[in-house]
C-alpha cells in the first residue's frame, strides 16, 4: 500500500492487517508509520498528526499475525528539486533537519 496519505487509507490498513500475513508501506505514508515507531524522517512528508493510528494498526497487525513491512533505506537530499545532488542512506541514518 502506498501514497502520500495515511488519512485515506486508515479503513483500509485496519481491515487488510486482519486479512493478510504481510502489508508493504511505502511512498510518503511510510513515513507516518516509521515517525510512528520512532523514527526520525527529516522533513520528508509525514502525518505527525496520525503517528498514534498508525501506531495502533502496527499493533493489531502483530496482534493478527500480519507483518508490517517498512522502507530500511531512502533516498535523502538538501533540495527537493529535478536534478538536486541525492543519495541513497539507511532509514536509521537518514539527517535530522
Amino acid at each position: 500500500v502506498g501514497g502520500a496519505k495515511v488519512s485515506t487509507k486508515i479503513d483500509l490498513l485496519m481491515n487488510l492487517v486482519k486479512k493478510v500475513d504481510a502489508l508493504v508501506i511505502g511512498g510518503g505514508m511510510a513515513n507516518t508509520f516509521l515517525a510512528a515507531r520512532g523514527t526520525d524522517v527529516g522533513k520528508s512528508l509525514c502525518e505527525h498528526d496520525l503517528a498514534p493510528t498508525a501506531k495502533q494498526i502496527m499493533i493489531e497487525a502483530a496482534e493478527a499475525g500480519c507483518a508490517i513491512i517498512l522502507p530500511v533505506d531512502g533516498v535523502v537530499a538538501k533540495q527537493f528539486k529535478a536534478g538536486a545532488a541525492c543519495e541513497t542512506v539507511a532509514i536509521s541514518d537518514v539527517p535530522a533537519d
